[in-house]
C-alpha cells in the first residue's frame, strides 16, 4: 500500500491518472466516470470534488459537459 492509496480512492486515482497522462485532452463526464470504474454517483461526486478543489475545469460543450485537467503541463490556467 502506497501513500497515494491512503490519500485517494481507487476511483480518484484512475481519473487523475487519465487526466495527468493526457493533459491536452478534454474528457467527457461519462468518459471519466467509465475510467473511474463502477458507480455513476460516486464518479460524479469525485468530478465535483475535483472541480471544487481546482484540479479540473468543467466546460459545457455537449449535453453531459466535460472536464479538463488544470495541471501545469496542460497549458490551461
Amino acid at each position: 500500500m502506497s501513500s497515494v492509496d491512503f490519500l485517494l480512492s481507487e476511483c480518484q486515482q484512475k481519473m487523475l491518472a487519465a487526466m495527468i497522462l493526457n493533459p491536452d485532452r478534454q474528457f467527457g463526464t461519462n468518459e471519466l466516470i467509465a475510467v473511474g470504474g463502477p458507480g455513476v454517483g460516486a464518479g460524479r461526486n469525485v468530478i465535483n470534488a475535483f472541480e471544487k478543489s481546482g484540479v479540473v475545469v468543467r466546460s459545457t460543450r455537449g449535453n453531459p459537459g466535460g472536464a479538463r485537467s488544470r495541471m501545469p503541463c496542460s497549458g490551461s490556467s
